[in-house]
């Protein structure tokens, strides 16, 4: 049986109006949230409890309520869904979407983060910013352990979360800001330091800090330096710079910065695509007709040898050794393999075409045999990673 909250910090089973605590996920500047179970709609969202000291102060109550309501209006997929905001036994909360697979923050426990992965990040996490700028609000706090992170197979969706300090926007620092400076050491701006109002640019320099921090693995050092690690990642590097330049006039915009991140990883895998070509869509097809049909298919009858010119048990392998090589030096040449790539692949299919030992093809044929070739394959163009 469920009871009610009677206490600072909610057991498991305490309710809050129409929420009932299930555990704490964690606590910031702002207050503690909580897995609750929105008991009308039976749905479990993460519930944030404002510290009681922020609470009783007039104006931040003014601005929880606007705040929540901007947030809110927001449409992007990228930012945390505000399901309701109120007051209960004298504590303002939020109810917000439930992102299940922890934060970024603890993820980059566990190293830096895989190049791929943390532009996929960036990338959303920038579209988000973008959406908010152009509702009018900066938010002022873009840190790891504000980027919530849901895993969907190989596929990472990330979310930005915690509006709590977010202001208006502005396209950047303009006029002097009103107490001490909002956000995190590390991530903010250099005219948030010097006194200037947080606008866009500083949510883009720290978005450029945070993806630094990804890729190394650490807390972020002078970005130059620290991107400077990113050996033969020239784009990325001029990427991440032109974030965290030191005049905010010239950093890019959110959505600019989400575009340019997309670009560097298409651009990373652009030859490298082109080159894979025969294990992807209609790559396929094209590459089993041009390059593969003569291992597939059943071998042609050889005209008999005299008895004298047989080549004895060797013959076998040496014939394997060359149709290995004509594939090697075919796939180099029309499919851009480098030449290690290249030899792992012919000798991949060609063994997965004929067993070792057989004259014969492997069972099956056409486009189902060609199929698991190229996947057998697969290896040497992704190596898997060592465990």
């Amino acid at each position: 049986m469920s009871r009610p909250w009677q206490y600072d910090e909610p057991a498991p089973g305490a309710e809050l109006g129409p929420y009932r605590v299930v555990r704490r996920l964690g606590a910031g500047g702002m207050g503690i949230v909580y897995e609750a179970l929105d008991t009308v709609l039976e749905r479990t969202v993460a519930l944030k409890l404002i510290a009681p000291e922020h609470a009783a102060d007039p104006d931040f109550r003014q601005r929880f309520v606007r705040e929540a309501r901007a947030q809110a209006a927001l449409d992007s997929p990228h930012v945390v869904q505000v399901f309701a905001h109120g007051e209960v036994a004298g504590r303002l909360y939020l109810a917000t979407q439930l992102v299940p697979d922890g934060d970024l923050a603890a993820l980059l426990r566990h190293g830096p983060v895989p190049f791929e992965e943390a532009m996929q990040v960036g990338a959303q996490v920038a579209d988000a910013l973008a959406e908010a700028h152009r509702a009018g609000l900066v938010h002022r706090d873009v840190k790891p352990g504000n980027v919530l992170l849901r895993r969907r197979g190989s596929h990472t969706v990330a979310y930005l979360s915690d509006f709590g300090l977010a202001g208006p926007a502005l396209p950047h620092a303009s006029g002097p800001r009103h107490g001490g400076p909002a956000g995190t050491p590390g991530y903010l701006a250099p005219e948030v330091l010097a006194g200037e109002a947080a606008g866009a640019a500083a949510d883009v320099y720290a978005l450029g800090r945070l993806l630094a921090t990804a890729l190394i693995g650490g807390p972020p050092g002078s970005a130059p330096p620290a991107v400077d690690r990113l050996a033969g990642r020239r784009r990325l590097r001029e990427v991440l710079e032109a974030a965290v330049a030191p005049d905010p006039a010239a950093r890019p915009s959110a959505a600019a910065l989400a575009a340019a991140l997309r670009s560097t990883t298409s651009r990373g895998r652009g030859r490298r695509s082109a080159r894979r070509v025969v294990l992807g869509g209609a790559g396929v097809a094209a590459a089993g007709a041009l390059l593969l049909a003569p291992v597939l298919a059943p071998a042609r009858p050889e005209r008999p040898e005299r008895p004298e010119h047989r080549s004895g048990p060797s013959a076998a392998p040496v014939a394997e050794d060359a149709r290995m090589a004509r594939l090697a030096k075919t796939l180099a040449a029309r499919a851009g393999l480098s030449k290690t790539e290249a030899s792992c692949t012919a000798e991949t299919l060609l063994r997965r075409a004929r067993p070792s030992g057989s004259s014969a093809p492997a069972s099956g044929s056409g486009p189902e045999a060609l199929s698991q070739a190229l996947a057998a394959a697969a290896d040497c163009l992704w190596p898997r990673p060592t465990p």
